[in-house]
């Protein structure tokens, strides 16, 4: 498949950042939202791959966009088998790869460079459309400022030239 790549090299955490991986996957067979919260939001980098922010994670903050938006899908039992299918299927897909409970997917989606949160918001119903009738899908990343925690998917996948999704929905 032309433009499809995986990783060739893991590239292996640290042991101390394994374990937190271990203790959310764990937090998650547990349905212990909250244990898994607080793991990822005390230990995990996080990014705003949506935005470039001046100082914080807010709309008042932001300096530009950047032509992604994040798909994210929560507690699902076949979340492999989800993130290839996803990745095939839509060509507009940059990259999939495992939550850091591996009961999750999360995406990056190639979109216009938008000028307002309005705009980034159309393209997200747009999206929304799509994915709101599979498992899992989680439509709060409609919100361009929220953070995407690291995870570690030695089977990330992503392609060099992906596809532009516009289909655009307004309220």
């Amino acid at each position: 498949m032309t433009g499809v790549q995986t990783c060739a090299l893991p590239i292996y955490p640290r042991p101390e950042t394994k374990r937190i991986f271990e203790q959310i996957a764990e937090a998650e067979a547990n349905g212990d939202n909250k244990r898994k919260s607080e793991l990822k939001q005390n230990n995990l980098y996080y990014f705003t791959p949506c935005v470039n922010v001046f100082s914080q994670r807010r709309y008042s903050d932001i300096n530009f966009f950047t032509g992604i938006a994040v798909l994210d899908f929560d507690h699902i039992d076949n979340a492999n088998e989800l993130k290839q299918f996803i990745f095939n299927d839509y060509k507009f897909i940059i990259a999939c790869w495992l939550s850091p409970s591996k009961k999750g997917v999360k995406a990056l989606v190639k979109i216009p460079i938008v000028e307002s949160i309005e705009e980034f918001k159309d393209y997200y119903r747009g999206i929304s459309n799509i994915f709101d009738g599979f498992d899992g899908f989680d439509g709060t990343n409609k919100n361009c400022v929220l953070p995407l925690f690291q995870s570690y998917d030695t089977d990330l996948m992503y392609r060099s030239n992906p596809e532009t999704f516009t289909d655009k929905k307004t309220e």
